[in-house]
């Protein structure tokens, strides 16, 4: 996974595990409130794809993030909290 910080938001690019030909971008909000991704599954549902939560938790595991709400698509979700080890 690559992740590239733009001033306004997080750019990253993840390549596909059943195929590696085949690369999705994902777009993060710098407060980390809105997500976009370039898969089928977000694109036709609008809902947070696993390549959105990789990103996410890939950002606040490095601490870029504190929040774990999003709008995606002018509609509010929340992700689960990962369970506590």
């Amino acid at each position: 996974m690559y992740i590239r910080f733009n001033g306004c938001y997080y750019i990253a690019v993840i390549r596909s595990i059943s195929n590696s030909n085949d690369y999705y971008v994902v777009h993060v909000s710098a407060n980390g409130r809105k997500a976009y991704c370039t898969c089928k599954y977000h694109l036709i549902t609008g809902k947070p794809c696993k390549h959105i939560v990789a990103v996410i938790n890939e950002l606040e595991r490095k601490g870029f993030l504190e929040t774990r709400t999003l709008s995606i698509n002018r509609t509010s979700r929340s992700l689960p909290k990962p369970p506590s080890s």
